[in-house]
């Protein structure tokens, strides 16, 4: 999911106040290379984790998950899902800036 944007765009990229994810963007652009890479990796496998709690929720809730209602349980998935997209869209944004940076 590429929500910024072409990667090969030679303009600046850009999030204005206001913007979703606009505090992420600020505060990766005044990372240095390093610590903007364990940020990239870090959003990946959040990701990555709350991919395995939608095919495991077990992995969260363990037997309870069973008797939780089902408004309860499409609840808690929904949230993943969320959460799974904006890891996604953070790590796309690290990666951006980093394709700016030619790293």
């Amino acid at each position: 999911m590429q929500m910024f944007g072409n990667l090969a765009n030679k303009e600046p990229f850009s999030i204005n106040p206001g913007e979703r994810h606009y505090g992420t963007f600020k505060q990766m652009k005044a990372m240095g290379d390093i610590q903007l890479e364990k940020a990239i990796k870090s959003y990946k496998r959040n990701a990555k984790e709350h991919i395995e709690k939608v095919k495991n929720p077990k992995i969260s809730y363990g037997d309870k998950w069973n008797e939780m209602s089902e408004s309860h349980k499409k609840s808690a998935i929904k949230h993943w899902q969320d959460e799974i997209q904006n890891f996604t869209e953070q790590a796309e944004i690290g990666e951006k800036l980093q394709k700016e940076r030619g790293l």
